[in-house]
C-alpha cells in the first residue's frame, strides 16, 4: 500500500511515516510539504490513500479537496487539525473528507483511520471519542 503525507511540518510528517511504516501495512509513505505539491504528485503518482494537514501553506487543505477529487476521484482523504476545529465533521465531510483527527490523536489512530477509509468507511473524531461508520 502507498500513502502520501501533506504536512507543512516535518516532524508531524516523519512521525506519522513512521507510525505507518510499523504497522507492517503500508509499503511507501510519499511526503510534502505544500499544498502546491500535492494535486501535481497526485497527476503523477498513484496512491491509496491521502492524509491531508487541513492548515498547508499556500492552500489549507480543505481548499485542495474539490482539486483532488478532480484529478484523483474517489481518493480516502484523512484530514489532520491542530485542535477543536477538528470536530467540525460536518464541514469536513461536505468538502469531500472521508475522516479527521487532530495531531494530537494521529499516533494513536492513523492506523484504525486509514484501514477504515481504504475500507469504504469513515473515521471521524468527535469531542466524545470517534465515529466509525463502515462501508
Amino acid at each position: 500500500m502507498r500513502l502520501l503525507i501533506a504536512d507543512g511540518q516535518a516532524v508531524v510528517r516523519h512521525s506519522l511515516r513512521q507510525v505507518l511504516l510499523e504497522s507492517g501495512e503500508v509499503d511507501v509513505v510519499d511526503e510534502l510539504e505544500e499544498g502546491r505539491q500535492v494535486v501535481r504528485h497526485l497527476r503523477e503518482t498513484e496512491c491509496d490513500a491521502l492524509v491531508l494537514d487541513k492548515a498547508l501553506a499556500g492552500r489549507t487543505g480543505t481548499e485542495l479537496l474539490a482539486e483532488i477529487e478532480m484529478v484523483r476521484p474517489g481518493l480516502p482523504v484523512l484530514l489532520l487539525c491542530h485542535n477543536a476545529e477538528a470536530y467540525n465533521t460536518t464541514r469536513f465531510r461536505a468538502a469531500g473528507a472521508l475522516g479527521n483527527l487532530t495531531k494530537a490523536q494521529a499516533p494513536r489512530h492513523l492506523v484504525p483511520a486509514i484501514r477504515a477509509l481504504l475500507a469504504g468507511g469513515t473515521y471521524f473524531e468527535t469531542p466524545d471519542g470517534y465515529i466509525h461508520q463502515p462501508a
